[in-house]
């Protein structure tokens, strides 16, 4: 005789937008982009196209995000970052 199967509960679905779209789990407001020209710093919300100095180096942010220890502009972060 095989063993009863056994079910996790769900967690609730997320909430839609007017639109069908799943609404966001947290609707604050995001953090202001640096506007470029600043020098790179790790907590900072970096949007598409975003330029900062790191090491000497100019780099373009290439896809937003916040930033992280260890995600500083390099060629191992070419995802994020692309040198100018």
């Amino acid at each position: 005789m095989a063993a009863p199967r056994t079910t996790r509960p769900r967690p609730p679905p997320l909430p839609r937008d007017a639109a069908g779209h799943h609404a966001a789990a947290d609707q604050r407001p995001a953090a202001p982009a640096n506007t470029g020209g600043g020098t790179w710093a790790t907590g900072t919300a970096y949007r598409t196209g975003d330029e900062v100095t790191f090491q000497g180096q100019r780099y373009r942010c290439r896809q937003s995000h916040t930033s992280l220890s260890g995600w500083e502009p390099s060629i191992f972060t070419l995802a994020l970052w692309l040198p100018v």
